[in-house]
């Protein structure tokens, strides 16, 4: 580590930010219009009074946070929210821009919200018909709007030839930069052969998969996590373990073997927890090479090779703590995230006035952005 040497303070206006994990606040009567094609899931989501319950199984284990989504209780400008409340097909776009301008970010790469939870989803069709929609959706009312504004095509866990089929689709489209691929409610897990169709088309494609876990309930693993009592105590748990499962099953399954041209991004699990996770996949890599005949190195050479992690949430780690944490990980598999418009967003700015008493300039300008950008195909 060394302290940035520049000629001038280093600030957010002075170099690329590119948020790897922005967000949409997408609403299931936005996609609603795009579901010509399942009109049976059209009504069906219509007649549904709450089709987070009853359709997606979108439920936390006790009281959630009251207000996390209202736009009076946020420290955010009202105004910008109260947008979305209107019909306008550009509300959804003038929001993320007004956010990234508050911000000091150059590029956001957006994924929605409500549709995180789509593996959640128990219906096959529905989940497809959702996919489908959110995806016209983005082609419709968010692609072309504005050169900062990049997306991730959604899949879902169905019937992954669906799902390249999807990414095909999408994939011509130049602001279309990455596949997301929620793994929260994610069944069979994240390394399992059974969703290759969707890894080929993302590396036919050359799009990363963006994996982004959620704290609500689904009936993945760990089944242990629905014992938990309050949102409180699975938010601590809930994203990081998701991530940590998945990055185990994509190693020892031999997912980089499989596609040696594909990259992963995990998205809003933070950075700690990826460390010690490879120091045991290493461990018992040598201790049982026989349970991974797939591997041909240590499982922390793949990652370092082409695997990501955004920064958010950082909370309120900092200083030689923080720097800690990037340097264990190592800089160059970091991106910066903002998790913008959520309430437990991250700051650009606070981000570098962390990061500069402890790295390079080169150093804090990839993390910030240049990784991002290469990774994004944004250069």
């Amino acid at each position: 580590m060394a302290p940035t040497q520049s000629g001038g303070e280093l600030s957010v206006d002075s170099m690329l930010v590119v948020d790897a994990d922005a967000h949409l606040l997408e609403k299931d009567e936005d996609l609603l219009p795009y579901m010509d094609e399942y009109p049976g899931m059209k009504r069906y989501i219509e007649g549904a009074s709450d089709p987070s319950v009853q359709i997606r199984t979108q439920i936390y284990s006790g009281p959630n946070t009251v207000g996390i989504y209202d736009t009076d209780a946020r420290d955010l400008t009202s105004s910008v929210y109260d947008k979305l409340k209107d019909d306008d097909e550009s509300a959804h776009v003038d929001t993320k821009l007004e956010e990234m301008n508050d911000f000091g970010i150059d590029v956001g790469v957006v994924t929605g919200t409500t549709m995180l939870h789509i593996n959640t989803v128990n219906y096959p069709q529905a989940a497809l018909a959702y996919a489908n929609a959110y995806n016209k959706f983005l082609r419709h009312e968010i692609l072309d709007a504005h050169e900062g504004i990049k997306a991730a095509a959604l899949v879902s866990q169905f019937e992954p030839e669906k799902g390249a089929e999807e990414i095909d689709e999408m994939g011509s489209e130049e602001d279309i930069v990455a596949v997301a691929m929620p793994n929260g409610g994610l069944r069979p897990p994240f390394g399992s052969k059974e969703f290759d169709p969707i890894y080929q088309a993302a590396v036919d494609n050359d799009l990363p998969i963006l994996l982004h876990p959620t704290t609500s309930l689904g009936f993945d693993y760990p089944a242990t996590y629905r014992d938990s009592h309050t949102y409180a105590e699975s938010r601590v748990v809930s994203q990081p373990w998701r991530c940590m499962w998945d990055l185990t099953t994509s190693l020892t399954r031999g997912l980089p073997e499989r596609f040696p041209d594909l990259q992963i991004v995990f998205q809003e699990a933070g950075i700690a927890w990826v460390p010690y996770t490879l120091w045991r996949l290493d461990d018992t890599y040598m201790e049982h090479p026989d349970q991974v005949p797939l591997l041909e190195q240590l499982p922390s050479e793949y990652v370092e090779d082409r695997y990501y992690f955004t920064t958010q949430p950082l909370g309120h780690t900092s200083g030689a703590n923080l720097a800690s944490a990037f340097d264990l990980l190592g800089p160059e598999s970091i991106m910066f995230s903002s998790d913008l418009p959520h309430g437990a967003f991250d700051s650009a700015p606070e981000i570098l006035r962390q990061l500069t008493p402890h790295f390079d300039e080169e150093t804090i300008r990839a993390i910030m952005g240049e990784t991002a950008a290469s990774v994004f195909g944004l250069e």
